[in-house]
């Protein structure tokens, strides 16, 4: 769990999941909808993509709101199908961690 703060406040957050050998879930992204636009879930994401690399994790993957896909892409995650959820449809989504150069 990794936590974003802006002068003291919880603006954000992100939470990730071992699944198995060398596969991370991404289990929970969360950005403060006023602070949306500005970097923050970009910037949690490259940390979480940083952890990953840091314990040889060769794979995050994440189930997110089809609304979110272009925010994922950017990323360099790639969309594998569509699963069900409580909250209703959602894209699958994977992203190779590639070593940092």
């Amino acid at each position: 769990m990794r936590v974003a703060e802006i002068a003291g406040d919880v603006v954000g957050f992100s939470a990730l999941l071992p699944q198995s050998a060398g596969v991370w879930e991404v289990d929970g992204l969360f950005v403060e909808p006023q602070h949306w636009g500005v970097g923050i879930g970009r910037a949690l994401m490259i940390d979480a993509l940083d952890l990953a690399r840091r314990d040889d994790v060769r794979v995050l993957e994440v189930t997110g709101n089809p609304n979110a896909e272009g925010f994922y892409s950017k990323l360099g995650f790639v969309g594998t199908g569509t699963v069900q959820t409580q909250f209703g449809s959602g894209i699958r989504m994977r992203c190779p961690v590639t070593p940092k150069l």
